[in-house]
């Protein structure tokens, strides 16, 4: 069974399938070839509220890197076209809602 992952601060960018790839601590024990669910929300969801399943994937390299060490093109990857790899690292929240506006 595949396991689940909230992607509810980049929704847009996976459903327009221009988020390819995802930094996250915690999640070290994931091989290649494991198999996830990006989910609306994952935990924190109010009783009745649904589990919104958007897309299986499959796990294709991981791998421990400084986030500080970002390049251009992996802000792309990561789903923010127009953000700079400073943006993307310190969270610039202006940056992060004018590229989810522009998949959605």
């Amino acid at each position: 069974m595949a396991r689940l992952m909230s992607v509810s601060l980049t929704e847009p960018q996976v459903r327009a399938r221009s988020k390819t790839v995802t930094r996250r601590m915690g999640w070290h024990v994931l091989e290649p070839g494991d198999r996830l669910t990006l989910c609306r929300k994952v935990m924190g969801r109010r009783r009745g509220e649904p589990l919104v399943r958007i897309v299986d994937v499959r796990v294709l390299a991981v791998r421990r890197e400084r986030l500080d060490e970002i390049t251009p093109d992996e802000v792309r990857a990561e789903g923010f076209p127009e953000m700079t790899p400073a943006e993307w690292w310190t969270g610039d929240q202006a940056a992060v809602a004018a590229a989810e506006s522009e998949c959605s």
